[in-house]
């Protein structure tokens, strides 16, 4: 999924864990640093409960979110913490 997001970061994907396996190999149009966020400790923070999202710009920064009751409050943090990001570049 791929959605505009504010500013200049959109959100990248949401899943509930259950959705992709673990061992997901594949995350192509990541840069290299954050492609190895998002299968490495975005994906050991994902609980068997809960939603999460993984939101980036296009200059590659990231923010991600954990364990949410709902999908649209885990989608919102994460594209906060990218455009935190972005602002902090």
């Amino acid at each position: 999924m791929v959605s505009k997001g504010i500013g200049e970061c959109i959100a990248y994907g949401e899943m509930l864990p259950t959705d992709m396996s673990c061992n997901q190999h594949q995350a192509s149009g990541l840069g290299q640093k954050t492609r190895a966020l998002f299968l490495g400790e975005y994906q050991k923070q994902q609980t068997q409960t809960g939603y999460g999202a993984f939101a980036i710009s296009g200059a590659y920064n990231s923010g991600s979110s954990f364990n949410w009751e709902r999908a649209a409050e885990a989608r919102d943090t994460a594209l906060s913490f990218c455009e935190s990001d972005f602002a902090k570049a």
